[in-house]
């Protein structure tokens, strides 16, 4: 290609300089550009779309929002009285009441043991040889089976521990009798 003008040689002119350039050897692309530029412009896209969809689900909201509001200002409310309430006494509790056959069986149980123990203690006062015997009135109460069997442990212990102190008591007693007065 011959040069437009002739001046070229001594100084390059635009149309001169555009023609060298465009001689020139293409510039390579990197590695997976494309690649990375594709999936880049997919994901822009995208954002855009979850934007405007956004937008436009908040403006419906806002919409149904104001309309709810309105119209609930347009509903007629029911005319409310004040109505006075007179206090209700609770019912009494009756003996047929099951808790409370439940806390007094609890109770006769609990004091039969109590005296079942204490009845040993009682004759220290009397004597250490004589025994009386202290039978404590026996109040029958209806008590559930189930009930009796978890409370039975109890009482045989009970009366157990009072026996082996009993039995320490003699014992200390016939050795040096001044040290039980």
């Amino acid at each position: 290609m011959t040069p437009p003008c002739p001046d070229c040689r001594e100084a390059p002119c635009p149309a001169c300089r555009l023609m060298k350039s465009l001689r020139a050897e293409p510039v390579a692309a990197p590695t997976g550009f494309a690649d990375r530029a594709f999936v880049a412009v997919v994901r822009d896209r995208r954002q855009q779309q979850r934007r405007r969809w956004a937008g436009r689900v908040g403006v419906a909201a806002a919409l149904l929002f104001a309309v709810g509001l309105a119209a609930d200002g347009l509903r007629p409310r029911p005319h409310v009285e004040l109505v006075v309430v007179t206090p209700v006494a609770p019912t009494p509790v009756t003996p047929a009441d099951p808790l409370g056959d439940v806390r007094d069986a609890l109770a006769s149980v609990t004091q039969r043991a109590g005296e079942t123990a204490l009845a040993p203690t009682r004759n220290l006062l009397a004597g250490m040889t004589e025994t009386v015997e202290v039978t404590p009135p026996v109040v029958e109460v209806p008590m559930p089976s189930a009930s009796v069997a978890m409370l039975d442990p109890l009482t045989d212990t009970t009366r157990r521990a009072v026996n082996f102190f009993l039995k320490d008591v003699r014992q200390l007693s016939a050795a040096d009798p001044e040290a039980t007065r």
